[in-house]
């Protein structure tokens, strides 16, 4: 052996979900807002003129910090089998003139 522990075993989570909610839901954009007790995040859906707005994520402090370590070990394996995902800067949009716009 070489040493090293193996990986813990994945949990398994099971829900129930509509069919509709099977078939996802694609946003192009988001804006996150928070207070004491809550953060909400609004992902939308932009097309040149219009954002609609596809679904609104109102979560604790507390699972979202939880989120964003799991959301950060995914990108690491990610990356690791795919390469580096490139960050956007400031007015970077996607090809067809879509995409996020980060504002200073």
């Amino acid at each position: 052996m070489n040493g090293q522990q193996p990986p813990p075993p994945q949990q398994q989570f099971q829900a129930t979900a509509s069919p509709e909610d099977l078939k996802g839901r694609y946003s192009n954009g988001m804006v996150i807002q928070h207070s004491k007790s809550e953060f909400v995040v609004d992902f939308f859906l932009s097309s040149h003129q219009t954002r609609q707005l596809i679904t609104r994520v109102v979560v604790s402090p507390a699972h979202l910090k939880s989120f964003l370590k799991a959301l950060g070990e995914n990108i690491e394996r990610y990356e690791s089998s795919f390469g580096k995902i490139e960050s956007l800067s400031a007015g970077d949009t996607s090809q067809d003139g879509l995409g996020y716009k980060i504002e200073k």
